[in-house]
């Protein structure tokens, strides 16, 4: 049985060194990506920044919120605006009279 050639026999790799130009290409190369990486990581923290900080800012918010409407609940009833009416606008409730006496100096 005859034998195959196999890839190996038939090719044969020979290293040589790459020209200087071309190992500055490279290098330059890997330089800018590394610059490039860094820029865009400040930027990627910045924006985590941000956004922890609008998150935080939307909590605030947010509690405010469920504080006004438990104010509101409250004030929603007849005796909160009553209240409301007799604390904002010196209103009273209809059970009370009030008698203003002018007195004549003539």
């Amino acid at each position: 049985m005859a034998k195959k050639n196999s890839l190996s026999d038939r090719v044969r790799i020979v290293y040589t060194r790459s020209p200087i130009l071309l190992k500055c290409a490279v290098l330059v190369t890997i330089v800018v990506c590394i610059g490039a990486l860094t820029v865009l990581r400040i930027g990627i923290d910045q924006y985590q920044d941000g956004y922890h900080a609008l998150r935080a800012q939307a909590a605030q918010v947010e509690n405010e919120n469920a504080r006004l409407r438990e104010l509101t609940a409250e004030k929603d009833t007849v005796d909160g605006i009553a209240a409301i009416a007799a604390e904002k606008l010196d209103m009273v409730d209809g059970d009370t009279v009030f008698f203003d006496v002018i007195v004549n100096e003539d």
